[in-house]
């Protein structure tokens, strides 16, 4: 399940992961599948949620930076003010 205009250079947006995921959780609940495609769309969600989470947490890392250089910056600011 990946869009049309995908890149296989480009990494899936954060927001295109959950789509998809959401389309597997929908298909699985709805329970009308053979066991082998369930099993196949179980694998393929395992596969997207682990690529989502590194995704978000890679973004929460990036966050952190920038927050430690927004108060290194702060602080050399403030130690110049003397």
């Amino acid at each position: 399940m990946t869009t049309p205009d995908a890149s296989p250079d480009v990494p899936p947006s954060f927001e295109t992961l959950l789509t998809n995921l959401e389309g597997l959780v929908g298909r699985l609940a709805r329970g009308d599948q053979p066991l082998a495609a369930a099993l196949a769309d179980y694998e393929r969600g395992v596969a997207l949620a682990r690529e989502a989470s590194g995704v978000l947490e890679r973004a929460e890392l990036r966050l952190a930076q920038l927050t430690a250089e927004g108060t290194e910056l702060s602080m050399d600011s403030g130690s110049r003010v003397r």
